[in-house]
């Protein structure tokens, strides 16, 4: 499906803009997409560092390589959206829905997974250095090699 030409301008207009205030720019803009719906959108290799992406819809999107250090994805859905080799470095992701998500080598390091679904995901080779995963649902979750190292279990 994708994200139709008209949405398409949009998230490339705000991923200029959130690039501009990353680097410290004039008329940058920190990306918020708070409940915003994006559906199986190609967001391969986006850097949306520190972003506000509170509640998102993201459903069988591709974040292949994506930068979400630090972001708010607060309550955001992703089921099986594929997050293979994403940076979620300290990234929120309290009450998350990942059912069948793909985290192949993502790194989790800090990540706030509190009462996130995880259920069915791939989390091959996925770093969860000191992440928290309090109450965390992860029944039938493909857990290879995955660094647990500091990690709060509960």
């Amino acid at each position: 499906m994708g994200v139709g030409a008209e949405m398409e301008i949009d998230i490339k207009q705000m991923l200029d803009l959130h690039s501009k205030w990353l680097r410290g720019e004039s008329g940058g803009v920190r990306a918020r997409l708070r409940l915003t719906v994006m559906r199986d959108a190609d967001l391969r290799g986006v850097n949306l560092e520190r972003a506000h992406l509170h509640r998102v819809y993201l459903d069988r999107s591709d974040l292949t390589g994506a930068n979400l250090y630090g972001a708010d994805l607060h309550g955001a859905q992703m089921q099986g959206t594929n997050l293979t080799d994403a940076n979620l470095e300290g990234a929120n992701l309290y009450g998350a829905y990942l059912e069948r998500a793909i985290l192949k080598r993502a790194n989790l390091t800090l990540a706030k997974l509190e009462r996130a679904v995880l259920r069915d995901a791939d989390l091959t080779e996925a770093n969860l250095t000191d992440a928290n995963l309090t109450r965390t649902i992860m029944n039938g979750a493909i857990m290879r090699n995955v660094d647990f190292t500091g990690t709060y279990l509960r």
